[in-house]
Order: C-alpha cells, then structure tokens, then sequence
C-alpha cells in the first residue's frame, strides 16, 4: 500500500506517495549517500547547534515528496532508489514572519541516480534570512526613557526595547522600515535593505555635536560565511543642505545634484571602487583612481553609490582602498564638485577637503 507524507505550512512542495520512487529493495537500483553541514553566525546563540534535527525531504522528477525524515534519521544510511534524476533538500526551520532567534537554514541540490552505482551528495545549509538587533545608547535611554524601536519588513515587524536589547531578529531579505518611537510618539524613521546572510547591527545615540557621533564600522568577522554591518543612528543628525560638514548631502541626495556643482559636502561610507567604464566592485581595493560612497556600510548595489574621482598624489594617499585598506566601510565627509556621470554613476570630483 502506499503511504503518503505531507509537509504542512512549508507552501513548497505537495503531497507526495513513498511507491512513487523510494523502493529499499536491493536490485537494479543505485544508491544516495547525503552529507550535510551549515554554516553558523560567529558569536550568535541559535536554537539548534548541528544539524541532527534538521528536516530533509526527498523529491523525484515528477515533484513528489518521496521521503520526509530529520537528517539523523537518513545520515550514514545509504538510500537505495530507481535510477533518475531527485532533488534533496535540507532546512532547519520554516519561517513565515519575523522572530528573534530565528535564522533560517536551507540547502537543496539534485542527485543523478545510476543504475548499480552510489551517488554522493555534499549540502551546506546557509543562512536564507537576515540578522537585525539594535543597541541603545545611554543618553538616548536617559533622554527617551520609554524608548522602542519598530522594525517591519515584508512577513511582519518586531519591537525592540529594554527588554529585547541585543537580541538578534531575524527577517526575510529586502527593504525594512525601522521606526524609533518614544511612548509611541515618532522620533524618525528610516528605510534599508537587507542581504541574506547580513548581520545588522543599528546603534541609536543622541548627541548634538556632530563630532561626537560614534564611527560606524563594518565588519567582516572570523566567520567568514557572514558579513556583519554596524551603523549609527544619530537622533541628532539629519541630512543637510550641503554647505557646510555638520549639513553635508547623504549619498542618496548627492547623486540628484546638478552637474557641475561646486563647493558642496558629501557624508558616506567608502564601500569599494569602480573599475571598466561601469562596473562597481563593493568590497574592492586594487584601485587608487576612485573610491565608491555610499549610505550604507556593505553596500552592494551601485545604483546606491557615488562615483569619487582621486585625481591627485595627495588624494590617492589619503583615500584610495589600494593603499588604505582600512578605509573600507569607513565613513569620510569630502567637499567637492558634482559630476552627472563618472564610471556611469553620479560622482564628485575635485575634491578640496577630506575629514574622517
């Protein structure tokens, strides 16, 4: 008789029959041996330390679900099946909303059975979602006592607050909203978008000298699987008409200036550089001819990016990735002259000022 298995609330394959494919029966069948791994946050406490609990599923051409198991249950024990072509997927959780404590690990490959012969199959699980916990400063607690901060993306939102402080929250991949509130009245909000596999960390101060705000920095830790982001948010700081460094343009309003506009401060972050006549390398340091601004630390899409031109000795030695690695994803103010279209994004140039 055959037996059904069902995977409920996944929505990623149907009902599946077991006759349809899986036989443990020796013959002309091959074989499936499954290996599986993950690839963990460096530092970050998850619900699950291996992969032993981990959900695998098994599907053949025809898209059924021929065997559901936990990776314990099938490791070290060989699959025997009809020659053909399945699908073997590995994930540790389902995940339909935002929850703290909640990456979401998953893996699939295909597996080619061979009439008489054994297939090795090799997953590495990595992390599908994205990484958020917010970190409240001092003054900003003291200031705004009954302090929270909202953020929401596409599945849901979740509050941080006293009690959630340094927890990480996870979220699918894409653009989020993060609203700071205080005893529900609005203080600001803003809008990122999030990698999979990206760690964020938002640090909320208040200051009201520019000077003193924290340096963000981004950083790519010992886990290399992994790229963390750690940014300021500074209540007291909001973007500025250009004229001087305290009021300096973000990337974003820089790259809709009129070219040719001279005399004007840019704040951002130096993200990578540019190389062919529109190629935008983020992460990039072989270059000394230009250096990419941006908003955000880690940031990967070049339409978020301003193209700065080093066309002296004295700007290749302060700024250039090639020779100051350490500059990457270090934030700089520069006053300069707009150009519409540099390595085909907006840029500056005849730059005349550099403060760190």
């Amino acid at each position: 008789m055959c037996r059904k298995w069902m995977l409920a609330g996944l929505g990623l394959l149907a009902c599946a029959v077991a006759c349809n494919g899986l036989k443990i029966v020796p013959g002309p069948n091959g074989q499936l041996n499954v290996n599986v791994s993950a690839e963990k946050s460096y530092g970050v406490k998850t619900r699950a330390s291996g992969t032993d609990d981990y959900h695998f599923l098994l599907v053949n051409a025809a898209g059924d679900t021929i065997r559901k198991a936990t990776v314990s249950e099938i490791s070290g024990t060989p699959l025997s099946l009809e020659p053909g072509l399945y699908k073997v997927i590995v994930y540790n959780r389902t995940f339909t909303a935002p929850e703290f404590d909640a990456p979401y690990y998953y893996a699939e490959e295909t597996a080619e059975i061979i009439s008489g012969q054994t297939s090795e199959v090799e997953l590495t699980c990595l992390q599908e979602n994205s990484g958020i916990r917010v970190l409240f400063g001092d003054q900003f607690m003291e200031k705004y006592p009954q302090y929270a901060m909202t953020v929401t993306g596409d599945l849901g939102s979740l509050d941080y607050n006293s009690l959630t402080s340094g927890r990480w929250g996870y979220f699918s991949a894409g653009e989020v909203t993060l609203s700071l509130k205080d005893n529900d009245s609005l203080l600001g909000s803003i809008e990122r978008t999030l990698e999979k596999k990206h760690m964020y960390t938002f640090l909320v101060n208040n200051t009201e000298d520019p000077e003193g705000i924290v340096e963000s920095s981004f950083i790519l830790s010992v886990d290399t699987t992994h790229v963390w982001v750690s940014q300021d948010w500074d209540t007291s700081v909001t973007s500025g008409d250009g004229q001087t460094r305290a009021s300096a343009y973000s990337v974003t309003q820089a790259r809709e200036l009129t070219d040719g506009t001279e005399g004007i401060w840019v704040c951002g972050y130096i993200t990578g550089s540019y190389s062919g006549s529109t190629t935008y390398n983020p992460g990039s340091i072989t270059t000394d001819t230009n250096i990419a601004l941006a908003d955000q630390p880690g940031e990967q899409a070049a339409d978020k990016t301003l193209s700065v031109r080093l066309d002296t000795e004295n700007l290749k030695a302060q700024l250039s990735l090639s020779r100051n690695n350490s500059n990457l994803n270090r934030r700089v103010w520069l006053k300069g002259t707009s150009n519409a279209k540099y390595f085909g994004q907006p840029g500056l140039e005849s730059i005349k000022e550099t403060v760190w």
